[in-house]
């Protein structure tokens, strides 16, 4: 077996385990929804593009994440209430998608897979701030942030795009903080399995 050969089997080996995780990302989350296709009987219009959907209960808004925008819908009566233009960005296909979490006061933070940092939007202005994070102890590493958890006491975690880590982010310092995870069962973007 040539050299070649050797390389064209290690290039379809890296395309089926990229193909694997995006899999096991999109399954897990369950989220591609989206635009023009009626999803129910109420006529409820989806995006079967968007990268993320969540909801935001504290609230009862529902988030719907594309590339270029944001758009926030009233969960009740399923109207738009607003779309946030997002800054240029670009999004890993091969690694786990962008997340949203809000915090309690219905504050929205977008993970970005691609880069260490964060989007956040004011739940009443929709006013959008951008947090760029040291990642401290790994600050070699290219990666960007896809799940977001908030604990019981109001810390954000976020997951590492690629190599299972975790880390405890502090908007103060724009840093996040590796969680030590050794011994737990971790799914596929980085996060304890419940």
């Amino acid at each position: 077996m040539g050299p070649s050969s050797t390389r064209g089997m290690q290039m379809k080996a890296i395309s089926l385990l990229a193909i694997f995780l995006l899999s096991a990302c999109d399954s897990a989350t369950g989220l591609r929804e989206s635009p023009g296709r009626d999803m129910t009987s109420t006529g409820t219009k989806w995006h079967w593009d968007a990268l993320r959907v969540k909801v935001d209960s504290t609230r009862n808004r529902r988030w719907v994440l594309d590339l270029k925008f944001v758009d926030v819908y009233d969960k009740r009566t399923d109207n738009l209430i607003k779309r946030i233009d997002l800054p240029p960005w670009t999004v890993a296909d091969f690694v786990c998608p962008p997340d949203i979490a809000f915090d309690r006061t219905g504050t929205a933070y977008i993970s970005h897979n691609v880069e260490p940092k964060l989007w956040q939007i004011d739940p009443d202005t929709f006013l959008l701030k951008e947090h760029r994070l040291r990642l401290l102890q790994r600050e070699s590493l290219d990666i960007g942030l896809t799940k977001l958890r908030f604990s019981a006491d109001g810390t954000l975690f976020a997951g590492a795009s690629l190599g299972g880590l975790q880390w405890r982010i502090d908007l103060e310092s724009a840093t996040g903080q590796p969680v030590d995870v050794l011994g737990s069962v971790m799914d596929e973007c980085g996060f304890r399995e419940a």
